[in-house]
């Protein structure tokens, strides 16, 4: 994988985008904010407006740059040609994940800052979620022999054909 490419440039710009609603905000944003809720959908704790704004995007980000570090160190590197197409959804999922949760908590803090109720995170958080693991139970199955992502225990990690196997039915039950 070359980088930069136009769909590389695209993941980028959106995962920055993810730091301007919060920056925006700022000011308005309570000092506490919820960053993790009950099974209730009760919030149960707070962080400080500096990691509910900055936290997440950063993670996104360096998550970013370790998903084009991978390929390039796994001794498996060359069978990451095999899944190019599957890797990068995988890698669009996992950012459009952590850009709606980010969204979510931004958006929350502002409704509490207005004195208005707390959303229940169950729905977009479930949701969202799930998206994640149907896109990667669909693509689970083109997975080739790596040490990074997919099913990784000795036995897949030792032997290519368990690995195809494994991920086979890894796609089934995702």
């Amino acid at each position: 994988m070359k980088w930069p490419n136009k769909t590389d440039l695209v993941l980028l710009m959106i995962i920055l985008v993810a730091y301007i609603p919060g920056l925006i905000y700022y000011q308005t944003l309570p000092e506490q904010v919820p960053m993790h809720w009950n099974i209730q959908g009760q919030v149960d704790n707070y962080s400080s407006k500096n990691v509910a704004v900055f936290l997440l995007p950063s993670i996104n980000l360096a998550m970013y740059f370790l998903f084009l570090l991978l390929p390039k160190i796994d001794p498996s590197r060359k069978n990451y040609a095999y899944f190019t197409k599957s890797y990068n959804l995988i890698r669009w999922g996992f950012h459009l994940f952590f850009l709606t949760l980010q969204m979510f908590i931004v958006w929350n803090a502002l409704r509490l800052a207005n004195g208005e109720e707390s959303w229940n995170p169950s729905t977009i958080v479930v949701l969202s979620g799930s998206l994640l693991v149907i896109v990667m139970g669909n693509y689970m199955g083109r997975f080739r022999h790596n040490y990074f992502i997919g099913i990784r225990t000795p036995w897949t990690l030792a032997n290519e054909e368990v690995w195809q196997q494994t991920h086979r039915l890894g796609a089934k039950l995702y």
